[in-house]
């Protein structure tokens, strides 16, 4: 008998739990639809007014693949889509984040800052967003190869995280 009250009381805190989170912005992770039932998408080369070579590239992929895998739609050319992204990268930052009491740096910091937006077709503004930013945390190195190397890795790393959260923010509906 008290394995069945048990059983009934822990299939209740989760169905509880469930009902719970479901109200509040929690979801189990799957496909998100875009904003104006966007299905398929153009997205354009970001534009990089950094100094970070290549950033553009990086920033534009990730976002790319970060859209593939987290939404329903699909990639066209700029004719055939009913949605168009684009992307503006404002700035990447370098500095120092620890030094040693030699004022030899330990750590750096890269941040970046983006404007994203998407249009219909008609050029109507579905979502946007503008200086969304974020930052990483690297190991600086007294090589310049091996501390350009950690820099470049954390641009990578940021187009990924920030990427993530705009396709996130892009597809959430409530």
């Amino acid at each position: 008998m008290n394995r069945r009250i048990c059983l009934s009381w822990g299939c209740f805190f989760i169905s509880a739990l469930i009902l719970v989170g479901g109200g509040c912005g929690y979801h189990i992770q799957g496909y998100a639809s875009l904003p104006g039932g966007v299905k398929a998408v153009h997205v354009a080369l970001f534009e990089n007014l950094s100094r970070e070579s290549g950033a553009e590239n990086i920033f534009t992929n990730a976002f790319i693949n970060e859209l593939l895998m987290k939404t329903d739609v699909r990639m066209a050319k700029e004719s055939n889509a009913t949605g168009l992204i684009t992307g503006v990268i404002r700035s990447i930052s370098v500095g120092a984040l620890t030094r040693s009491s030699d004022d030899t740096v330990l750590q750096g910091r890269v941040s970046a800052t983006l404007d994203l937006s998407m249009i219909t077709a008609g050029g109507e503004v579905l979502w946007a967003v503008k200086g969304y930013g974020g930052n990483e945390v690297y190991t600086a190195s007294s090589s310049n190869v091996t501390n350009e190397a950690a820099k470049k890795e954390a641009v990578i790393q940021i187009s990924q995280r920030l990427a993530e959260k705009l396709v996130s923010a892009m597809g959430d509906q409530w």
